[in-house]
Order: C-alpha cells, then structure tokens, then sequence
C-alpha cells in the first residue's frame, strides 16, 4: 500500500463517507487492488455491489463480450440519483 495509514478489507466501507472527510479513500482503494481487486461491498448504507478496482480485472471484465453484454443498464448502476463512475451502455453500444 502506499498510503500511510493503512486500511484492512474489514474496514473498507465505499458507503462511509468519514473516510473520504478522513483522507483515507485512498488507502481503501490501495487494500482493494491489493488483496481484493474483484470484491463484493456488501455494507450498511447502499445497495450491495461488485467493487472491481485492478485495471487487469476491470479490462478483462469490460472487454469480454459475454460479461460486458450482462452489465446492468446506466439507469441501473445508479441509486438516488446519484451518476455512476462508469456507466454501462446498452448491449452493443460500449462503455461510456
């Protein structure tokens, strides 16, 4: 990890907003890529999803065919109108 104060995959929380106030965000992503880098945050505060955080993982994800074709719709990936970091476009449409 190159962050400092080093965070353990117990405590990786995406939905815990006191971490990005903290300035520890960072050291989550780093436990994230590190340890899990296909890792299902299932925690209190939002709705469970699939944190793919290794560029390797995230390109063999995104570019196969079959997975990509099965990703949830942009209207999908977003809650509480929030917008997605990635949106996912229709089948055939690519990534935006």
């Amino acid at each position: 990890m190159t962050n400092a104060a080093a965070v353990t995959l117990d405590e990786v929380d995406l939905w815990d907003l006191a971490h990005f106030a903290r300035g520890t965000e960072h050291a989550m992503f780093d436990c994230l890529r590190d340890e899990a880098p296909v890792w299902w945050h299932d925690r209190p505060g939002g709705e469970p999803f699939w944190a793919v955080t290794g560029y390797t993982e995230a390109r063999t994800i995104l570019c196969d065919p079959a997975t990509s074709a099965r990703l949830p719709s942009a209207a999908a990936c977003s809650s509480g109108g929030a917008k997605p970091a990635l949106q996912c476009s229709p089948r055939g449409s690519g990534v935006r």
